[in-house]
Formats: C-alpha cells, structure tokens, sequence
C-alpha cells in the first residue's frame, strides 16, 4: 500500500465505518441522543459533544497547516474544547444543535482525506520553515509517570503508557532499552490477563520485534512460537492486521534463527 494511501485508510478507519481497533467517532456516537452528548462522565471534564467538537477543531487546524483552510475561521469558540450549549437548552433545540455540529464534523474530515492524498509523498519527511521536530519521549515519561501514581502498576493505562516508551525507544534505534519496557508490559499483561489475552499477544510481539532489531531472531521465536495458536483465535475479522504482524515477525524470526523458511507456512 502506497504511504499516502496507507494514511488516508488509517483516517477513516478511525472515524466511519468498523474500526479493527474498536469504535470509530462516528460509530461510538451512533445512536446517542443529543442530552447524552453534551451530558459529561462522572468524574470527566468533557462530554461527547466536547470530543466531537475537539476533533472537529483539530481537523480543521491540520487543514490550516497544509493551506486548506483559512486561520482564525472555524465556525466555533474558542479553540480546542469550543464552547457546547447549555443544559437548561429545549429538546428541540438541542438538536437543531447537534446535527449542526454533525456535519462540520464530516465534511471537515471529508476535506482533510482530500488534502492528504493529494500531499507529496517526497515532502513527508520535511519540516517546514519556521517548524520544528517534536520531541516526545518528554511527554511520555511523564504520561507513563502519572498513570503509574493514578491508576497503579497494573492499569491498562499504565501499560500502554509503557508499550508506547517502547515503541518509541525501538523507532529511535535505542533496542536496549525498547526491550526492556517491552519485556516489563509483557509480564504485567501476562500477569493480568493471561497468555490468550490480545494485550498480551500483542505485547509478544512488540518484544520479538525489538529482539529481531537486535539480531536476536532464536531468542524471538522462542516468544512468538508458543503464542501462534492463541494469535490466530484472537485476530480475526477486524483484528486479522494484528496476526499478520505476528506472522511476518515469526517468518523473520525463523530466518533470523537460521531456521528452514519453507517450514513456516501463514494460512
């Protein structure tokens, strides 16, 4: 798949239609009556009016960078959380309101997919004048920090909170290290969830690629062979992406390891 086909699928993945992942925008607020959208979670700052509108509001930023969009006219304020009605606000109005701030939703993301297919693949990379590279192991660490205080060792959060360090450690060439984030969410996941868990299957994988990174292709296949059966019941469907990058890691592995190719055979 050609890279700017690969990140307009990943767009929309995310917001129509049924995610591998789970729910996209538009699916998670299917059905959700107008007083549930703008009603917040205990405990929550926003509601699901805010995340529509905040997603909406970076969209449209994301066009202004790429010059499809002019500065300082998105139809509502202020920026970044923009203001919802209020809730003595009538039925009626409320959703006169909310359909309202449907559409600007899709045809911001209509106009966004537009615009990234039509970028130049060769510019990707570039940082444009007056730009600069973010750094964001920074923010990271002190995500993972926070949620380590908050949530516990345990949480879900937690862990993903480690497997993005990781990830982060093993793109920065930093293999060391990405191992051993990868190898302390594996165990917490193991822990929690058990070894047919996805987490944890997807956690094996993250270590083997840092393994295989390394040259260390024996040490991943002894990971990734014993969670293949597990791979295959828990990634179907939706979710088939995920196997796949437990088999291609599994083929690179075996090579890796000197082993036959001919006897690794994906279904």
């Amino acid at each position: 798949m050609h890279v700017l086909e690969a990140l307009v699928f990943q767009l929309n993945a995310v917001f129509r239609g049924s995610g591998w992942h789970g729910p996209t925008l538009l699916g998670a607020l299917r059905g959700v009556t107008p007083r549930e959208a703008l009603a917040k979670p205990r405990g929550c700052a926003h509601g699901l009016w805010d995340q529509l509108l905040h997603a909406t509001c970076w969209k449209y930023t994301i066009l202004v960078r790429l010059g499809e969009a002019q500065p300082h006219t998105f139809p509502r304020t202020p920026s970044n959380w923009p203001r919802t009605p209020s809730a003595r606000t009538t039925a009626g109005e409320l959703t006169k309101l909310w359909k309202a701030d449907l559409r600007p939703a899709r045809t911001t993301h209509a106009t966004l997919v537009r615009a990234v297919a039509q970028l130049d693949p060769a510019g990707l990379n570039e940082i444009p004048p007056g730009g600069k590279r973010a750094e964001p192991e920074p923010f990271l660490r002190e995500a993972l920090e926070r949620r380590r205080r908050v949530f516990g060792e345990d949480d879900p959060d937690t862990l993903q909170s480690i497997t993005n360090l990781g990830g982060l450690m093993r793109a920065q060439g930093r293999l060391a290290e990405a191992e051993a984030y990868g190898r302390e969410a594996l165990e917490k996941y193991r822990r929690a969830l058990g070894d047919q868990h996805a987490d944890t299957l997807q956690a094996i994988g993250s270590v083997a690629n840092a393994l295989l990174a390394q040259g260390r292709g024996g040490e991943a296949l002894l990971l990734l062979e014993p969670a293949e059966g597990a791979a295959r019941k828990a990634f179907t469907g939706p979710s088939t992406p995920r196997l796949a990058t437990i088999l291609s890691a599994m083929g690179r592995a075996r090579l890796a390891a000197n082993d036959d190719p001919a006897r690794f055979e994906p279904a």
